[in-house]
């Protein structure tokens, strides 16, 4: 979930009175899935509910299903879904390099090249090097201010903690951060 630390760097953020609702895709099936349902369903009657949110989530299938579902909404596909406000992705290894398109098209005849560049881990000052564990994050799409920020509200309250801790039992997931 390295993405989420990233993400969860942009602050504190608080929806609009106006409802949004996000979509998050992910590959997760059996005890992830249910854990995943679990907590959308928590955070849409608590949190979401307050902040006028509420999430959709929905499983895919396999890796190799959401790629393929991610890559057609990047496409514009005929059949496709629009694209997800987040969805899983290996965004920490090479694996995630299938996800990505090398070019963003804004229309049927303009395109712009996207460029990729590899950096190591971030580390803090004077900190501990580590390697990332194998394990998704969640990717957040390009979107209105808005939904970015409904989009960190929702990523910041499931790796708070508790919730972090609820997932990470009951889909045999490593927890995302030491504090847990």
């Amino acid at each position: 979930m390295s993405s989420v630390l990233a993400v969860s760097l942009l602050g504190e953020c608080r929806a609009s009175d106006k409802p949004v609702t996000l979509t998050v895709w992910t590959y997760y099936n059996g005890d992830q899935l249910a854990s995943f349902e679990h907590l959308v369903e928590e955070f849409n009657t608590t949190i979401g509910k307050k902040e006028h949110i509420t999430v959709e989530a929905s499983s895919q299938g396999s890796i190799n299903d959401l790629e393929k579902n991610v890559l057609d909404a990047a496409k514009g596909r005929v059949g496709a879904l629009a694209m997800p406000n987040i969805f899983s992705a290996y965004a920490g290894s090479t694996s995630s390099a299938t996800f990505f398109p090398n070019q963003v098209a804004t229309s049927y005849s303009d395109a712009h090249s996207i460029s990729m560049k590899v950096l190591p881990c971030p580390k803090f000052a004077d900190g501990e090097a580590y390697a990332v564990q194998q394990g998704a994050g969640m990717v957040v799409t390009q979107g209105s201010e808005q939904e970015i920020k409904v989009c960190v509200t929702f990523l910041k309250w499931f790796t708070a903690p508790e919730n972090n801790i609820t997932f990470s039992v009951d889909s045999s997931y490593l927890p995302d951060n030491q504090t847990v």
